[in-house]
């Protein structure tokens, strides 16, 4: 059986097996929550097992195996050929008497098919599990949310099998410490962007609203790349920023299935009981709920019987409810991947659904942007911020209705409001090292389309700004040596050998000379001209002066060259000095 991929899903598994080809045995493929990750893994897998080679796909949590199980069997991997590493799962088959498993659903599913089958080509492992289980055989490990891959466990795993081909599968390639992912994988892939896949109909766009209350974070310490989280929940468990979040679900949550993201149990245990004393069903799970505690509360937020599910770190990653469509935001954070995960649980199509909502509590949105806006992927690490320096907002919030929109949009779209001409440009965002700003002064930058760049627009209006720069450092010199002075045209060529591009990038301007540069630039160009045509005059002279000289001279006065004596031209008579002695060869260590 082929599965059958949408066409970005089918040219990021082309992408994957070409590397392969290429000896590129490490690579990370990057798709948003909700683009069909484990889809191109099982058609992997389909093809592998056509190859008779042994697979195992790796993740972290129950939720994100029995989720992989059930797709895999759903898309095309007979149930018998899958074998589950995990503690709890039961190691007897009944493969002979158990239901057909397109006749189950996927909790049936799950309890009668999932069993661990030692001998199965393919294995779906837990981490936590495998990391202290015996190395089965495999040409290909897959992991799943490989933003974690630099974690111990996955790279013993790395380790143990040096041969095999490793998939790394990830929404969200950073990590919270600024780390990149360069040492566990060579390569990426881009399967598609957010906005990509909002505009093709497999995802939605939300739309972002902020609060007026916001939690004091001054003194708050950071520890791991994030705030600490009990100096956090002090700052946000308190009373009137709770009250706010529940009020604010009453006026812009649309009455749609929720997950609320608290900072700790506490929290999340605190928002949950407002939300009930507010007439809104809503539940708390945690870490150690019990599984079925977890699973039921899923079900009921599916069938409607919860609104709100508050919880901490549990549904952040690999939770796949179509369903919700609010997303409440109350734990503020410094990682982008940790944002970018929670905001992602409600962009999943569902048929009947209200809008999609993102309610922001915690300044993810004015501090990272919306989930569909742009993003610039890469294995390397990122720099760390400067704490002295300002980020950069792409959203500004409105200050009637707190709806978060677009920097350098006039009007608010949920109530109307018009920013003033003069608060526009307070707007304007600021790059965080302050080379924009320079850049800004330079005259090499549009300010009014500034606010409306992406992350790797603004990387190319950084090479165009030092392009402008060269260009006026250069021209300074040749003006003081009395030289003619470069054209514009100058930046667009070099910028067209260094990018490839034939314009100027977005946001970008174009530097020209003023008029009188241009004037005393054109006066030495027609004055080297001038120059250059009396200087070929005078050699055209010289040379025709030596001609006639040279015909007037008689035979005896021409002097000749004397010609070698006869055995000098002889070849045999030719000695090589010898070549000196080699010595032993160095070896160096590499």
């Amino acid at each position: 059986m082929t599965l059958s991929l949408w066409p970005y899903q089918e040219q990021a598994l082309a992408g994957v097996l070409e590397r392969f080809a290429r000896k590129i045995r490490r690579v990370l493929l990057v798709l948003p929550t909700g683009g069909g990750k484990t889809v191109i893994a099982a058609e992997l897998i389909r093809r592998v097992l056509e190859m008779g080679r042994r697979v195992i796909f790796c993740a972290h949590r129950r939720e994100l195996i029995k989720q992989t199980f059930a797709k895999l069997v759903r898309l095309g991997i007979p149930p018998e050929l899958v074998g589950i590493v995990m503690a709890g799962v039961e190691g007897r088959c009944v493969d002979n008497i158990a239901p057909r498993p397109e006749t189950l659903g996927d909790d049936e599913l799950w309890r009668l098919w999932a069993r661990r089958r030692p001998q199965a080509p393919v294995k779906v492992a837990s981490i936590d599990t495998f990391r202290n289980h015996a190395r089965p055989e495999a040409e290909v490990i897959i992991v799943d949310e490989a933003h974690r891959a630099l974690a111990k466990s996955y790279v013993d795993v790395q380790r143990a099998y040096p041969a095999a081909w490793h998939l790394g599968l990830t929404a969200t390639p950073f990590r919270a410490d600024g780390k990149g992912l360069g040492d566990a994988y060579d390569d990426l892939i881009v399967a598609a962007t957010f906005a990509e896949l909002v505009e093709q109909g497999f995802l939605v766009a939300p739309s972002c609203w902020g609060s007026k209350l916001k939690a004091n974070l001054k003194g708050v310490k950071r520890s791991k790349g994030d705030y600490n989280a009990d100096e956090l929940a002090r700052a946000v468990n308190r009373s009137e920023l709770i009250g706010d979040i529940v009020d604010h679900y009453v006026r812009r949550g649309n009455d749609a299935p929720a997950f609320c993201f608290a900072v700790n149990v506490e929290h999340s245990r605190t928002l949950a009981a407002r939300f009930n004393d507010a007439g809104i069903a809503a539940r708390h799970v945690d870490g150690s709920t019990e599984t079925s505690e977890r699973d039921d509360a899923l079900a009921a937020l599916r069938d409607g019987g919860v609104r709100v599910l508050c919880n901490c770190n549990v549904f952040t990653e690999g939770t796949d409810v179509p369903q919700v469509k609010t997303i409440i935001l109350a734990r503020p954070t410094l990682s982008e991947g940790l944002y970018l995960q929670q905001a992602g649980r409600g962009a999943r199509p569902h048929p009947g659904s209200p809008p999609f909502v993102l309610l922001d509590h915690a300044g993810c949105v004015t501090e990272f942007g919306a989930p569909q806006e742009p993003r610039e992927y890469t294995l390397e690490g990122r720099k760390k911020r400067d704490k002295m320096t300002v980020s950069l907002p792409p959203r500004k919030e409105c200050p009637t209705c707190y709806a978060l929109v677009p920097s350098a949009q006039r009007t608010c779209p949920g109530c109307d409001y018009a920013w003033p001409a003069a608060e526009l440009g307070k707007e304007t965002p600021r790059e965080k090292d302050g080379e924009l700003e320079l850049l800004v002064a330079g005259g090499a930058v549009n300010v009014r389309a500034l606010a409306e760049l992406t992350h790797a627009e603004i990387k190319h209006l950084k090479e165009w700004g030092a392009l402008v720069e060269t260009w006026r450092a250069e021209n300074k010199e040749r003006d003081a040596r009395g030289e003619p002075l470069r054209e514009h045209g100058w930046i667009l060529y070099q910028w067209r050998r260094k990018t490839g591009l034939d314009h100027a990038p977005k946001g970008a301007k174009i530097p020209k000379l003023t008029p009188e540069q241009k004037a005393r630039s054109e006066e030495r160009r027609r004055a080297k001209r001038r120059e250059g045509i009396v200087d070929r005059r005078t050699d055209r002279d010289a040379a025709r002066t030596h001609a006639l000289r040279d015909e007037a001279r008689t035979p005896d006065e021409v002097t000749s060259v004397p010609a070698l004596p006869p055995a000098a031209n002889d070849s045999a008579n030719i000695k090589v000095p010898p070549c000196p002695a080699l010595g032993p060869l160095e070896t160096w260590e590499l």
